[in-house]
């Protein structure tokens, strides 16, 4: 954590294009703090479970400009670690 980030509570980063055998990174803080780590997955298209209601979009309709999630059809799987001292 650098200087400027001591009073921070949250802070992230985005990894594109995880590979296969996953990353690693260390994280250090104070003994007496009780971190979280929340952890999302962001994965292009919509689950089938959950697009079987759900009527193709038609030929006059387009998709839904925004920045984030960065495409119209994703789905998002996010869990979040408590590390108990």
């Amino acid at each position: 954590m650098g200087e400027s980030d001591k009073h921070s509570k949250l802070w992230g980063f985005i990894f594109v294009g995880l590979p296969q055998d996953g990353v690693q990174f260390n994280l250090t803080v104070n003994a007496s703090e009780t971190p979280q780590l929340t952890v999302t997955d962001q994965s292009d298209g919509l689950a089938g479970v959950l697009v079987s209601n759900i009527k193709p979009r038609g030929r006059d309709r387009m998709p839904f400009p925004q920045e984030w999630p960065f495409f119209d059809s994703t789905t998002l799987l996010t869990r979040t670690f408590v590390f108990a001292r």
